[in-house]
């Protein structure tokens, strides 16, 4: 028990390492956001099927995070009891929406919901190799090394999400949250590191290598959502504006996502030092005062990114 909450504090302290190398700004901007996301949780918990829905919603990002994190061989090296360690994480992040959701209600059946953190614990963590069909349904093309590579390492949790996502398209929101963590899902592709006979492959100027990049990550992630939206506007046809404007925070998004590696890009090196800032700018959709958020960070991205690619695609520069 001791070795989980020394992880435990490990993870605060990296919080609180990521909170500072952020900077004063934005250290400011995601402690606001934090205290608006959880505000808004504590006053939808009016009523029990909304605290069934918004636990369903957290279950779902805690499997998610649980079958993509990256850190499964050092606690199994690490840890003498690995499962009480995901316990131990687990709980601590239920436990916040519990209490809060507890005394909104004036009830303790939010506690319910902590079991789930020791049956999410005894998933044996793995990867899966999707196979060749799936890769085409999604048309993701040879060079599209970050859709390959994320795909094969989340493949399966993927598929899952998406048949999640058609089978709650009769309920209202339910199939849009699925799709936002599909794309949560998404956002880690772009850690994955890349040499630089890959980026000069492509043979463009920094700023033409990168719109061709961004274009050719939001096919395929259009072409996997497409069947969810069209089932959903089925149900809910009035809201298909909704659904617009959630596409163009996908597309916003994911040109954040692939400017955020270029702007620290290094060859061959894994990049996970803007994963804080982008996981703001996911989050900014249920922020409706951070909605401008992601736009000004492809922005600021962009221009970081073209500088740091300079010098290696200087001989396309037109």
């Amino acid at each position: 028990m001791q070795t989980a909450l020394a992880f435990l504090r490990i993870r605060l302290l990296q919080v609180f390492r990521e909170l500072k190398a952020a900077g004063p700004l934005y250290s400011l901007v995601l402690t606001g956001g934090f205290v608006a996301f959880m505000w808004l949780f504590y006053r939808s918990q009016t009523e029990s099927n909304y605290v069934h829905y918004w636990f369903g919603g957290i279950s779902l990002l805690l499997l998610t995070v649980h079958s993509n994190r990256g850190d499964h061989r050092f606690i199994f090296l690490s840890a003498d009891r690995p499962y009480l360690v995901y316990v131990t994480e687990y709980i601590a992040v239920l436990l916040v929406f519990a209490i809060l959701s507890s005394v909104a209600l004036s009830s303790p059946l939010p506690f319910v919901y902590l079991l789930f953190a020791p049956l999410l614990a005894l998933i044996k963590p793995g990867r899966f190799e999707t196979s060749q069909l799936a890769r085409r349904v999604v048309m993701i093309e040879s060079t599209n090394y970050e859709w390959r590579s994320g795909i094969r390492k989340s493949g399966l949790t993927v598929a899952l999400l998406w048949i999640i996502g058609l089978l709650l398209t009769p309920v209202p929101y339910a199939s849009m949250l699925v799709v936002w963590f599909i794309l949560l899902i998404v956002s880690s592709f772009y850690e994955q590191h890349e040499n630089r006979d890959m980026v000069d492959s492509f043979k463009r100027s920094p700023a033409a290598f990168l719109m061709h990049k961004i274009k050719h990550q939001l096919i395929p992630f259009a072409l996997l959502i497409m069947p969810v939206m069209a089932a959903s506007l089925f149900f809910f046809p009035d809201r298909w504006w909704i659904w617009l404007l959630f596409l163009v925070f996908s597309f916003v998004n994911i040109a954040v996502f692939v400017t955020s590696k270029y702007a620290v890009w290094g060859p061959g090196e894994t990049h996970r030092s803007s994963s804080l800032i982008n996981s703001l700018c996911m989050v900014s959709f249920f922020v409706p005062f951070l909605l401008p958020l992601p736009v000004f960070v492809f922005f600021r991205n962009m221009s970081k990114s073209v500088v740091r690619l300079k010098p290696l695609l200087h001989a396309y520069h037109h």
